[in-house]
Parts: structure tokens; sequence; C-alpha cells
């Protein structure tokens, strides 16, 4: 009876660990550890936003679907955080429409 206290002590008190990957559109799972992630709540179009200054990649969350963004220089990031209209900072600035986002990553090779 010891052992079984012993036991759900240490499993109520251990921290709560986030998942450290994400599955990301057309990327698969991504390792959250390079990345700072914060949860948005002011935006009716983005819910997260991780940034891995590193490799200067963002992550966005769009309706419950990551995204993934290359070579986005931190300024970029910190203009889309502090946008008035984050959504619309973001489909202006990050992700236009059409095949020439200046921020999309090269597709991954199968193989």
């Amino acid at each position: 009876m010891t052992r079984l206290a012993f036991i759900l002590a240490l499993l109520f008190t251990a921290p709560w660990e986030q998942a450290d990957t994400v599955d990301v559109k057309d990327r698969g799972r991504v390792d959250l550890t390079p990345f700072n992630c914060q949860d948005i709540t002011r935006s009716s179009v983005i819910s997260r936003v991780c940034y891995d200054a590193a490799d200067r990649r963002m992550l966005v969350q769009r309706h419950a679907v990551y995204f993934q963004y290359c070579d986005l220089p931190k300024d970029k990031v910190d203009a889309l955080l502090n946008a008035p209209s984050m959504g619309r900072y973001f489909a202006t600035n990050i992700a236009p429409p059409g095949e020439n986002a200046p921020y999309g990553c090269p597709t991954p090779r199968n193989g």
C-alpha cells in the first residue's frame, strides 16, 4: 500500500509536459524543442506561432493546421505578433496567395 501511495504521489507531482512535436502540413512531424512558441488569443485566423531563431523557421497554426515558413527574419515575426490584424499582416507579408510566397519552404525530397 505504501508503494502505491508513493507512485501516486510521484504521478501527481510530476510536471505535465506539452507535446514536443507537431504535425506540419506537407512536412510531417516537427520537433518543437528549438522553437519558442506563443499561443495567440487575439486572432481569429492564427492560434499559435512558433519561431526557431537559429534556423529562421516559423510554424503557424491556422485553423488547427500547422504550416512552416522558412528563412523568415525575426523582425517579420515581431511585426506579425504586434500587428493590429495578425491575419491581414500574415496574408500580405508572409504568405500571400500564389506560387511566389517569399517565405515558402523548399519541398522535401522523398528518398
